[in-house]
């Protein structure tokens, strides 16, 4: 039997959202490769100057990737704000949230920004499409592709339609991810196993 862990966030105190913030949560390591989304917003900045992208979290690679924003000009368009007690509660500011991961397990940060209806881009790590379904509740790209990725957030900010719809499609798949559905699964499998003993 194989039953996820459950997930549970906060849905109070959020912030109004800004149409054009993008948001990723995570350790600052190699693997969540943040460097790839940071590539990205560079390209998104040639078309909306006004994009910003909070990075949330901390890690081994933070002053790497701050050198990797200076370098790139992008000072007032990526932030990296560290860890946050509330995390949900900033993500709510953002319109995409985005996992630009290299390899994941069943990513709760993923799954929490999918409860708050966020219109989610991931990257094709194997398990990606057990929580997206390509353009019914998210967008998934090429892990290691930002020129897609890039692409994928323009179409979301050029379309808002399209980004509402992601986000409440989202919204109702992660459901099934709620605690009290979770532990539903739970006495379903112990509920069978005892009776598959009292069989015996």
């Amino acid at each position: 039997y194989i039953i996820p862990n459950p997930v549970e966030i906060n849905k109070s105190n959020t912030f109004d959202e800004n149409e054009f913030e993008i948001s990723a949560a995570g350790r600052l390591v190699e693997q969540k490769n943040y460097s790839l989304l940071i590539k990205a917003v560079s390209l998104v900045r040639g078309k909306y100057p006004e994009v910003r992208c909070y990075i949330y979290g901390d890690g081994a690679l933070k002053q790497e990737l701050k050198q990797q924003i200076f370098q790139l000009g992008l000072e007032n368009n990526v932030f990296l704000p560290g860890n946050k007690k509330d995390v949900n509660k900033w993500v709510s500011k953002s319109s995409i949230f985005v996992m630009s991961s290299n390899y994941e397990g069943l990513s709760n940060a993923l799954i929490e920004a999918m409860m708050q209806g966020k219109a989610c881009i991931s990257t094709d790590y194997p398990g990606a499409n057990e929580l997206i379904d390509n353009g019914k509740n998210g967008i998934i790209v090429p892990i290691g592709n930002y020129k897609e990725l890039a692409n994928s957030i323009i179409t979301l900010f050029e379309n808002k339609d399209i980004r509402q719809k992601l986000g409440k499609e989202a919204m109702v798949d992660s459901i099934k991810f709620k605690k009290e559905n979770v532990i539903g699964q739970w006495k379903c499998v112990i509920s069978k196993i005892i009776k598959e003993k009292e069989t015996k």
